[in-house]
């Protein structure tokens, strides 16, 4: 449950440091333990006392540490082991005869619980049934074809309604019954797997002082294990037995309407027989049916000696006799299968007596007709009378909302499929051609191919080669910035040269004059003085 969850987030996720929140968590484990094994609560403090003490002998507070360090999938299994071994250890103390608050006798509980529900069940199944078998007789009564007097229509439909009632409840409850009962079937080997293994650990743990855990942990565990699923049918028994308890309240209905003061003139001189009596009146040889009787080549009548698995043949509309529920309005007379059942179109009917039998088989498909049309008139008999795959146009949300006791119809097909018999391989040659024309034709066409080229074309997009994009990272520019900017000029050397022009006869006197600066430090004033050469 939520409760359970809440705790077991609360153990694995928790981050504890300190001793305070260790402890803490020490606490909420042992909690965790009484919650998911139910024996005990956690708000008792002797149980609290006796799921520490138990927890204690496996799994020591001082191994915290490494339970925290575990992953969360392993910290979950160890959990429920530990609480499987803590469960199995406390379970096993009470039966060996220690006194433990908080364990309750689960055993003794099941079987008075389902004792006093089965109990329950039955007298309620047979006030049910006596009163459907009052309304049956009241119907038939007044149903036969030969009858004098009729019922008034409002109390026809009033005691048809009432009969199909009981029939529903006496379907509910016999499933409740069969389910309970598997309940308790179950409950009687595990019985003895409890006592099987408390026995075995008796055995080991005697005038012992210390034994291998290999030996007794899984034995704890099994007996744990055997605990839970008593608890289970003990929770699956309290269901049907709340279940049949809903029920009940609907099937007080009919008897608060219809009392006997309000049926006093129907009930007069009336004799009311009950299912097993009706049974019991039409088995003997005389009441067969005879298989002369049947004429159509359609139907064949079987009986308990003539086949094997008769008890287990799936009898139609849930074992009433087909022939009243078509004729008679819808009335519900348990069939009898010592009659003989008849199988009509692969379904296996059976009747309530040798002349309801003989008149179904003169117009089988007209009975089966009138029962399906009955049905539609009262909508209940579907679900009562298993006729789902009659009403296969019901909408599966319909069937999911009503169904109580049938299955989803199942929509048939005829499908064939062939195939070769026998598989010869083909040895015919596909190209070959008898008509000497069209082998004309395919020589010109030879003939005009060895006068052509092909040609291709290779273009951008065909080249089929794949593009590749590469990104890299372009190198990040850097500057230095100094206190002080310092630079070197070097003198650049000129000359002048004077005395070159003149007249060629004339001695010549060339004069150079060197311009070029002094690599010294000097002014420039200094630079605009002459120099003499």
């Amino acid at each position: 449950n939520a409760q359970l969850q809440k705790s077991s987030n609360e153990i694995t996720d928790s981050r504890a440091r300190t001793r305070d929140e260790l402890e803490a968590l020490y606490r909420r484990i042992v909690s965790y333990t009484l919650l998911r094994s139910s024996v005990g609560s956690p708000t008792d403090i002797v149980s609290v006392r006796e799921a520490t003490a138990a927890l204690q002998s496996v799994f020591p507070p001082t191994d915290l540490g490494n339970f925290m360090m575990l992953p969360l999938r392993d910290k979950e299994m160890q959990l429920k082991e530990m609480c499987s071994l803590t469960t199995g250890i406390r379970l096993f103390n009470k039966t060996n005869g220690d006194e433990m608050d908080g364990v309750e006798d689960l055993l003794n509980v099941i079987h008075q619980s389902q004792q006093a529900a089965l109990s329950k069940m039955q007298d309620d199944l047979i006030s049910v049934s006596r009163k459907c078998f009052k309304y049956t007789a009241i119907l038939e009564k007044y149903s036969q074809p030969g009858a004098v007097f009729r019922l008034d229509p409002a109390m026809d439909y009033q005691l048809r309604s009432a009969m199909i009632n009981c029939r529903q409840h006496e379907v509910f409850f016999r499933l409740l019954m069969a389910d309970l009962e598997m309940c308790r079937r179950e409950v009687e080997p595990l019985e003895k797997q409890y006592y099987a293994y408390v026995g075995f650990l008796k055995s080991t743990v005697q005038s012992k002082l210390a034994v291998p855990t290999l030996e007794v942990y899984p034995t704890f565990m099994s007996i744990s294990n055997v605990w839970t699923r008593l608890q289970e049918e003990l929770v699956l028994s309290g269901v049907l037995e709340n279940i049949f308890t809903s029920l009940a309240a609907f099937a007080e209905r009919d008897g608060q309407l219809l009392t006997d003061e309000v049926l006093q003139t129907q009930l007069e001189g009336l004799n009311i027989p009950s299912d097993l009596d009706r049974i019991q009146q039409s088995s003997s040889a005389a009441d067969r049916l005879e298989p002369a009787n049947v004429f159509s080549p359609k139907l064949e009548v079987f009986y308990p000696e003539t086949v094997k698995n008769f008890a287990e043949l799936p009898m139609e509309y849930r074992g009433f006799c087909a022939y009243s529920v078509a004729a008679l309005n819808g009335l519900l007379l348990p069939g009898n299968p010592q009659i003989g059942i008849v199988r009509y179109c692969e379904r296996f009917y059976c009747f309530s007596s040798q002349e309801a039998a003989k008149l179904f088989c003169t117009e089988p498909s007209r009975c089966v007709a009138m029962v399906i049309q009955q049905a539609k008139v009262s909508p209940e008999l579907i679900q009562l009378l298993e006729l789902h795959t009659q009403f296969a146009s019901m909408t599966s949300q319909t069937l999911d909302q009503g169904r109580l006791m049938g299955h989803r119809p199942v929509t048939m097909s005829d499908a064939g499929t062939q195939t070769d018999v026998h598989p010869i391989e083909s040895n015919i040659v596909k190209s070959y051609e008898w008509n000497e024309w069209e082998l004309r034709r395919k020589a010109i066409q030879l003939a005009n191919l060895r006068q052509k080229a092909t040609q291709s074309v290779q273009t951008v997009l065909s080249h089929y080669r794949r593009t590749n994009d590469t990104q890299v990272y372009l190198p990040r520019g850097k500057e230095t910035q100094t206190m002080r900017v310092k630079h070197t000029t070097v003198p650049k050397p000129a000359n002048y040269m004077a005395g070159l022009r003149g007249d060629q006869e004339m001695t010549r006197k060339s004069l150079v004059v060197d311009l070029t600066p002094s690599i010294q430090t000097h002014t420039i004033a200094e630079d605009l003085q002459p120099k003499n050469h």
